[in-house]
Parts: C-alpha cells; sequence; structure tokens
C-alpha cells in the first residue's frame, strides 16, 4: 500500500468517528434515545383472550395524547403478552390493535378492525407487573381522556381514578390486573381474575342477547354511555345510545340490569358451570360509581355529574343544597 493510500485511510477513518459523534450529540439533543428500563411486564388482553394482536406501550403526555413509543409485542394464541423494557415511572399507555378473538357465546371468531383498539392507562408500572388490557380498561381509558378535555390536569391522578371508578362499576378489586382465560381451568371462580373473566363472557352474552356482531360492538354503546359523565344511563350527551347495525338502543339501566342478566345467565349456563361459576359470583353492577377524584380539579361528583361547590346554585357547598338568595 501507497503512502497516499495509507493517509487517504486515516483521512477516511478520521472522519468516519467524528460523524458517529455528531449523531450521538444530535440524537440526544432531539431526545431519540431515551433511556429505558430492560425490565419486561406482562398480561392477558381479553375481551375473550386475543390473539395475534399487536401491543405497543407509549408514554403519555399531560393532554392523555400518545407520546414516545417504548415498546412494542404481538399476543400469543392464549392472549399473552411480554413487553421488554416496559417498566415506567410516569404515564403510560398499552394499546392493543388486531388479533382475533372467539366469542364466549356462540364462539363466533372475531377479526379486530383497524377502527377497533383495546386500552389501558396506568399511572406508572413496575418491573414484572402483571397488566390486563380489556373492554373494562377501555372504558377507563376513554373517561380519562374526556375529564382531560374537560381540565382535568393531574394526569396520573385522574388515569388511577378513572381506573378505580370502573373497578367500583364492575364490582371488582382491580381492572388494571389480568383476567383469566375463560378457556382453560378457572382454579378461583371467586377471585378478582375469576369474577373478571365472568364478566367478560357476560359482555358476550350481552352481545348474543340484543344480536350484535359481537361484544366489541357492546362495549362501543357502554363507552358511549359512560365517557362523558361516569355514569351509565343509556345517554350521550343527552341523546339514547344505539348499538351499531340497526340493533336498537341501549336501555336506561342497560349496565346495572342488562348486563348484569347477561352475566347471570352465562354464569348459569353449561359453559359457566364447567368453569366452576354460579349466581353467587355474579357481582352487583353499578351505574354511577360516584369516584368524586374522577372529577376535574376543582370540582366534585353530584349524581353523575362534576360540579364546582363553590358556584353551583343548585349544590352550593354540597351536593344537592340549593342556594337560598
Amino acid at each position: 500500500m501507497t503512502g497516499v493510500n495509507k493517509k487517504y485511510l486515516g483521512l477516511c477513518f478520521i472522519g468516519l468517528i467524528f460523524g458517529v459523534i455528531l449523531i450521538a450529540v444530535s440524537c440526544q439533543k432531539r431526545g431519540a434515545l431515551p433511556t429505558l428500563s430492560a425490565v419486561s411486564i406482562s398480561g392477558l388482553a381479553s375481551a375473550a383472550p386475543i390473539e395475534n394482536a399487536t401491543i405497543r406501550e407509549y408514554s403519555l403526555n399531560s393532554d392523555g395524547s400518545l407520546g414516545d413509543l417504548i415498546s412494542v409485542t404481538t399476543t400469543d394464541s392464549n392472549g399473552i403478552y411480554l413487553l421488554p423494557q416496559g417498566a415506567s415511572a410516569t404515564p403510560v399507555a398499552i394499546v392493543l390493535t388486531k388479533g382475533t378473538y372467539a366469542e364466549e357465546v356462540g364462539g363466533r371468531k372475531i377479526a379486530l378492525s383497524s377502527a377497533e383498539q383495546l386500552r389501558v392507562f396506568l399511572p406508572s408500572v413496575s418491573e414484572g407487573q402483571d397488566i390486563g388490557i380489556t373492554p373494562f380498561t377501555e372504558l377507563a381509558a376513554a373517561r380519562v381522556l374526556d375529564l382531560l378535555g374537560a381540565g382535568a390536569t393531574d394526569l396520573a391522578g385522574t388515569i388511577s381514578s378513572a381506573n378505580d371508578l370502573m373497578a367500583v362499576a364492575t364490582g371488582l378489586t382491580s381492572i388494571t390486573t389480568s383476567p383469566d382465560n375463560i378457556y382453560q381451568p378457572i382454579s378461583n371462580p371467586n377471585s378478582n381474575a375469576g369474577i373478571y373473566a365472568l364478566l367478560l363472557a357476560g359482555l358476550s352474552q350481552f352481545a348474543s342477547t340484543h344480536s350484535l356482531a359481537s361484544s366489541l360492538v357492546a362495549l362501543s354503546a357502554f363507552s358511549s354511555d359512560f365517557h362523558r359523565d361516569g355514569y351509565f344511563n343509556g345517554s350521550d350527551n343527552g341523546s339514547r345510545v344505539a348499538f351499531g347495525g340497526g340493533a336498537g338502543s341501549l336501555a336506561t339501566n342497560g349496565w346495572s340490569t342488562g348486563l348484569h342478566a347477561a352475566v347471570l345467565a352465562y354464569a348459569s349456563s353449561s359453559q359457566g358451570a364447567a368453569s366452576g361459576f354460579s349466581a353467587a359470583q355474579v357481582p352487583t353492577l353499578i351505574d354511577n360509581p360516584s369516584a368524586p377524584n374522577a372529577c376535574p380539579s376543582g370540582t366534585s361528583a353530584c349524581g353523575s355529574n362534576c360540579v364546582d361547590l363553590t358556584s353551583d346554585d343548585n349544590n352550593c357547598g354540597i351536593c344537592g343544597t340549593a342556594l337560598h338568595r
């Protein structure tokens, strides 16, 4: 090799190193290389268990919009997922898209459309945490976005309150832990995971009773009912909630009576009995969970409404106390 060639290669090598340094500095300035935890989180994605679904974990911005992508994975044939690098000290969204599941009632195979998704919002995620992604976590996530849009500013607190609100509405201890797989032996039907699986099967029974295409159609109706006011009354902003596909509308007591009856029907069926369920496991469903902390800062829950007790003439200082002039 000639002296000229050696000198040329040396200059190329120096230039390459300098370029790498510039790229690294540039990425750090843009925040393109976030520092992530190496530990994993896992759980079950279930309307019934959803296989071959795409699971993405995002950081959450203060307004509830999706931030940086943290991790991505897919569910296995039993709806189980494992997200690497998933732990976070700040709020996150775990979003499910695509995938298929078999309805608990009738066994019909359902493929999620491009417009359908299930989300769970969490104020933080610990290493090794078990996180379920279900229609009930989707209801809570939709409520979070409405509360933020109405002026709530404490993102982590709003998420916790909305998740607690749905736990009260369903009679569960927690909606963010995984349900049992309804198609596998359920070791303890009285556990939170067992009752959770029963409630999801009841949603499928509700869809079948009302001749809906899937339990996700029932979910859409309940979401329209609940997300604005945190109250199940069959109404969205003063209008009756209609089922998709021209299948009628949601009754005023569609949650506490309609869905409850569907859960009872499934628990009493041969399928429910085979899983160890009975009417005794069916929790009371609450139309108005009344979680005051789910209201925007500065307001309180009075019935189905969030009001400012310092300025509302019909709720002066205390809910239901009218201002005397």
